[in-house]
């Protein structure tokens, strides 16, 4: 079991490295084969490992973006994509809308929810915080 949660933890922890930026790489960060790690992430994440990557990389980017205005946007996108039209069709995909359409949106509610979480969790959007470590075995 410890093993396991190690292992789990490591995953997270890879997850979260934007230097990960293809399954093989991840795969061969924890020791395990590209099958290895897809049966892992469906199993502790509910999906695999490439959609995984897919969406951290788009957190990243959102997170990176959220602030600034279109124009900077091109300097702050993770370098995982391969130019600013990938990350549009990710943001499509994953927020069912263009980024102008979404941004233009009014977000006074939604930024102070944002930096609330940062104060508590350290992180303003869930998917960006880092592993917690197991729980000892003594504390149960």
């Amino acid at each position: 079991r410890k093993a396991a949660e190690t292992l789990l933890v490591a995953a997270h922890e890879a997850l979260m490295d934007p230097q990960v930026r293809s399954v093989a790489e991840w795969a061969r960060r924890l020791g395990r084969s590209p099958r290895q790690l897809e049966r892992l992430a469906l199993t502790y994440f509910g999906m695999g490992p490439k959609a995984l990557l897919r969406r951290q990389r788009f957190l990243r980017s959102f997170a990176a973006i959220r602030e600034h205005p279109p124009g900077l946007w091109g300097r702050l996108i993770d370098p995982g994509y391969v130019d600013q039209s990938q990350f549009v069709r990710d943001f499509r995909h994953f927020m069912g809308m263009p980024p102008r359409a979404y941004f233009a949106r009014d977000f006074s509610f939604m930024r102070a929810a944002g930096k609330a979480r940062a104060a508590l969790l350290g992180d303003p959007l869930h998917g960006l915080h880092a592993a917690a470590p197991p729980p000892d075995a003594t504390d149960t």
